[in-house]
């Protein structure tokens, strides 16, 4: 593939709009090979290294960083939530021929070790969960190494928890001990009904 030279040029037409002055974008580029994770800002936007791309993304309002910092509690009755992520809840009961929803988009848990009310909330250090298929406990920042998620995508990332203990890594994995197993009699199948 073609490179674009001269670099300095391009990376300044292509960044300058978005408020990057030629200084941060020397800095951006003499580090790109050096550091993912590293962060760079204008008043409106970042830049996010994350091994051989760049993630642009405009800086969060206040809006967004107060909800990240906040959890929602969802009672047993609760059917559906439509915010911050639409999820959908479901008993179902195995006895009536009951089909597990391979989907990433869809948790399947066994309704007896869930306590409610369930808590929605977005990823904290020090997190751990039992990932499916695993019986000992990961931290989720080195689960989302292993998943090679860029900073943005870990910022965006949802919990549904049952008390302290994760279920499910939304869109991603539940957690082992909530797996069903074929003691499992009830089912809490939650749906993430991603908006188009």
């Amino acid at each position: 593939m073609n490179k674009l030279v001269p670099v300095d040029t391009y990376a300044f037409e292509l960044l300058s709009p978005f408020g990057f002055n030629e200084s941060v974008i020397g800095d951006l580029l003499q580090s790109r090979e050096e550091y993912t994770g590293k962060i760079f800002y204008s008043q409106t936007h970042r830049l996010v290294m994350n091994r051989e791309e760049i993630i642009l993304t405009p800086i969060p309002d206040k809006k967004d960083i107060l909800l990240k910092n906040s959890e929602i509690i969802i009672p047993e009755e609760r059917k559906e939530i439509r915010k911050p992520i639409h999820l959908k809840f479901e008993r179902k009961e195995v006895a009536n021929g009951f089909n597990i929803d391979p989907s990433e988009k869809t948790a399947n848990l066994d309704l007896r070790n869930i306590k409610f009310p369930l808590i929605l909330r977005k990823w904290e250090k020090g997190d751990a969960f039992y990932p499916l298929g695993m019986n000992k406990k990961k931290k989720l920042s080195d689960y989302f190494i292993d998943r090679k998620l860029s900073i943005p995508a870990k910022e965006n990332i949802w919990l549904l928890c049952s008390g302290t203990n994760i279920l499910w890594i939304v869109g991603q994995r539940i957690d082992h001990r909530f797996r069903i197993t074929p003691k499992t009699k009830e089912v809490l199948q939650v749906r993430w009904v991603v908006e188009k």
